[in-house]
């Protein structure tokens, strides 16, 4: 199912139990290593700083991933489910497929979320949203989502591989909601280890962000050219 969606197979760079992207925080890449894998991934199929393309995606180059990553099909409305591993249909407990991302996310958080993924896509620019999720049980879990922007067959950034990792899995048999914490918008190239902006704590109040002068919006895509003002701050 993954090999067909995500593009016929190639000898695509595999990066499973090799060093992981530079990038990362140290904290991170022991506590979500499958988002460390995925991410490494996606940065060794760039080109020249050039997003991936999704018609390269090879499920052999994140194995240890597939189970928690997803595809997002993104546009100026916002984005839904491509496909989506495994333990992602558990905590949703159905078929994601055509679902909206933000189905997933606490209500007073999705209209953020949608923003957050149509700019990465604009800039672009990878993200990183920090989750809490309690179980039907009672049981809190910390988690993490990546979201990193791709072309699609016309070269336009309107395709998101991303991936769930959890501090620990939730409880099977049940849904759960995501309740964002943080984010962290950085620039796409590898080169550029600059936070463009950070968010923390349950309301999502803006910590930091770049001056306007050091982004260069690119929209990529005429399902963008819908005029959306810059995400300075959310509220709950």
């Amino acid at each position: 199912m993954f090999k067909g969606l995500f593009g016929k197979p190639h000898d695509a760079p595999l990066v499973g139990g090799q060093s992981l992207s530079k990038s990362a925080d140290t904290d991170d890449i022991y506590r979500y290593p499958i988002n460390q894998e995925v991410e490494a991934y996606w940065q060794a199929l760039k080109q020249d700083d050039a997003l991936p393309k999704r018609n390269d995606l090879d499920p052999r180059g994140m194995r240890n991933a597939l189970t928690q990553a997803f595809v997002l099909n993104v546009d100026g409305r916002g984005a839904r489910f491509r496909i989506a591993g495994s333990k992602i249909a558990d905590i949703y407990q159905g078929d994601l497929r055509g679902v909206a991302v933000t189905d997933l996310i606490s209500p007073a958080k999705r209209e953020m979320i949608t923003e957050l993924i149509v700019e990465i896509c604009q800039m672009p620019a990878k993200a990183q949203v920090d989750l809490e999720i309690t179980d039907p049980n009672g049981t809190p879990i910390i988690a993490q989502m990546i979201l990193l922007p791709m072309t699609d067959a016309n070269g336009q950034a309107s395709q998101v591989l991303g991936c769930l990792d959890f501090t620990s899995l939730p409880a099977q048999n049940s849904r759960c909601v995501l309740e964002p914490v943080g984010t962290i918008v950085r620039p796409q190239s590898e080169r550029k280890h600059q936070i463009i902006r950070r968010m923390k704590d349950k309301r999502l109040q803006l910590v930091s962000e770049l001056a306007h002068d050091e982004i260069q919006l690119k929209p990529t895509a005429e399902s963008f050219s819908r005029s959306k003002p810059k995400l300075t701050l959310v509220v709950s």
